[in-house]
């Protein structure tokens, strides 16, 4: 705006210097069509100052953003792989995340230490350590105190017991996971699998570990079978036992699983 400003106003001034008044060139005869021609360059360089000002100061936002991810409310990452992202030598803690299915952010555990493939940013979706006394097994969960504090099913025989952790409507691609269980009475593997099909069934005596719903899909299965010895209960062994295997897995479950013997006694 004001180099416009000044050009019109040099170009006036020789205009009237060189006595051109009675052509239009003086300032006097040029006020109406200056006034509307700067106004005109006045009201867009306005717009542009006003659009560089809202850019630069989103631009700063952001680079204050990136400097800050997920360590408060104002600024929550979208994911914890964003946050090893934007920041490589951040360490694993908790961190404030927002997805787009969540009105406000929540804090959520990120490890951010390089994993077995060699990946950074993983959000921890649940933790339960029973060895800690403090810990208390979740609703729809049995807490066993012998042989160890364990969490269990809620029955005895052929049943299921289930718990939904959130992941606050993150996409993920990758489930990473540890799970330490003790054997308790008669393990079955798959001995049931044959007649129990559906993932919603019994299909195993172990861990299922699931995502979604109406339905579930498969990630993947914890089995302990009961003796790597031949005992008469071959059905019972894990699928892998040599000379002596039990039952495979239903279809859905393919090889996504992992069984281990238990000791007959």
């Amino acid at each position: 705006f004001l180099v416009v400003w000044m050009v019109l106003c040099t170009e006036c001034t020789e205009a009237v210097a060189n006595n051109r008044e009675s052509e239009s060139c003086s300032c006097s005869c040029l006020n109406d069509q200056l006034m509307e021609l700067l106004q005109g360059y006045h009201n867009d360089t306005v717009s542009i100052l006003n659009d560089y000002l809202k850019c630069r100061d989103l631009h700063e936002e952001e680079l204050l953003r990136r400097k800050r991810i997920g360590e408060n409310l104002k600024y929550p990452a979208y994911s914890c792989h964003e946050v090893a992202d934007r920041k490589p030598l951040a360490q694993s803690g908790y961190y404030w995340l927002q997805t787009c299915r969540l009105s406000t952010p929540v804090k959520v555990y990120c490890d951010l230490e390089k994993s077995l493939d060699d990946t950074r940013g993983w959000m921890r979706v649940t933790v339960l350590d029973m060895r800690d006394s403090q810990q208390q097994c979740p609703d729809g969960l049995k807490y066993y105190s012998s042989p160890k504090r364990a969490c269990g099913r809620s029955v005895d025989g052929p049943a299921c017991n289930s718990v939904t952790f959130t992941t606050y409507g993150l996409q993920y691609q990758k489930v990473c996971g540890r799970l330490l269980g003790y054997q308790v009475g008669h393990p079955d593997a798959f001995h049931r699998s044959p007649s129990r099909n559906s993932i919603e069934e019994s299909y195993v005596d172990g861990v299922s570990i699931t995502h979604g719903k109406n339905p579930r899909k498969h990630i993947w299965t914890y089995a302990i079978g009961l003796t790597e010895i031949n005992l008469g209960h071959l059905q019972c062994n894990c699928p892998c036992n040599s000379p002596n295997p039990g039952p495979s897995p239903p279809a859905f479950v393919g090889s996504d699983y992992h069984c281990e013997s238990g000791l007959y006694s």
